[in-house]
């Protein structure tokens, strides 16, 4: 299925009235960094509809989506923090979900404001307010890629998942090695999660080794493994190890790894 396909299938399958499953797959030879799908209350809102898969290649946009939904279980390759969010709003049946999200949009796309910072962190305020307490969610399974998204604003949605029993992240950003951080998730909101497997992979600095960063950067995942095998840890059965490789270092802390 090509991008310029689906606007027509989309408007079709709303007659499907006994459509349980749906999965859908568009050529990545007819996309681009700039192409986007829309995704509207046509597609998604069957009686019946239950699990859908949308292996796009490009980036999938759901400010369209007004009704709300019965579908359980959804997997989605490519979106936008805020439009997952915006999705989840109209998803109070939704059990298990795997998706690759990246940042909150900066609004240079939507506001004609020079200083870019202003707009991120208006927009962010924002969208902070919006979830916060309105994510009714059944959601007891989550699967997450992670892209350019700050750890603060990937833990104020994971507060708002108070029933997830089972998480699984891929991380990119030396900032998610902070324990404390996920110490008082797991403490305040998600007391009920057993099943962990975190990920965070880390791009080795290339820089002088005379250079005091340097340093730094290539010690943290070390120092993080190691609050990562505490008491705490240990407690619910989760484990760290450390793996490193020429060009880049992987941390993983699991229910089934064991420290090297």
């Amino acid at each position: 299925m090509t991008i310029s396909d689906f606007s027509i299938i989309q408007s079709a399958v709303v007659h499907l009235i006994h459509l349980v499953n749906i999965r859908f797959s568009v050529d990545s030879n007819d996309v681009d960094i700039t192409s986007f799908v829309h995704i509207d209350n046509q597609l998604l809102s069957g009686l019946k509809l239950k699990r859908v898969k949308m292996d796009m290649c490009a980036r999938t946009t759901f400010e369209n989506i007004t009704n709300s939904l019965n579908i359980e279980q959804l997997s989605i390759v490519w979106c936008q923090m805020q439009e997952l969010t915006h999705l989840l709003q109209y998803s109070p049946y939704l059990s298990t979900l795997k998706a690759t999200i990246y940042g909150i949009n900066d609004g240079k796309t939507r506001f004609k404001i020079k200083c870019r910072f202003f707009v991120f962190f208006l927009l962010a305020d924002i969208w902070t307010e919006t979830i916060r307490g309105n994510l009714s969610l059944r959601l007891n399974s989550l699967k997450l890629v992670i892209d350019s998204i700050r750890f603060d604003y990937l833990l104020i949605l994971l507060h708002e998942l108070k029933q997830l029993r089972a998480l699984w992240l891929l991380l990119n950003h030396h900032e998610y090695m902070d324990t404390e951080k996920w110490e008082n998730l797991f403490q305040t909101s998600l007391i009920q999660l057993d099943q962990l497997d975190l990920t965070i992979a880390l791009t080795k600095p290339f820089l002088s080794l005379n250079t005091p960063g340097q340093f730094l950067m290539l010690s943290t995942p070390h120092i993080a493994c190691t609050k990562f095998n505490s008491k705490f840890w240990f407690n619910r059965g989760w484990r760290a190890k450390l793996d490193e490789y020429d060009h880049c270092v992987r941390l993983t802390v699991s229910n089934y790894s064991i420290p090297k």
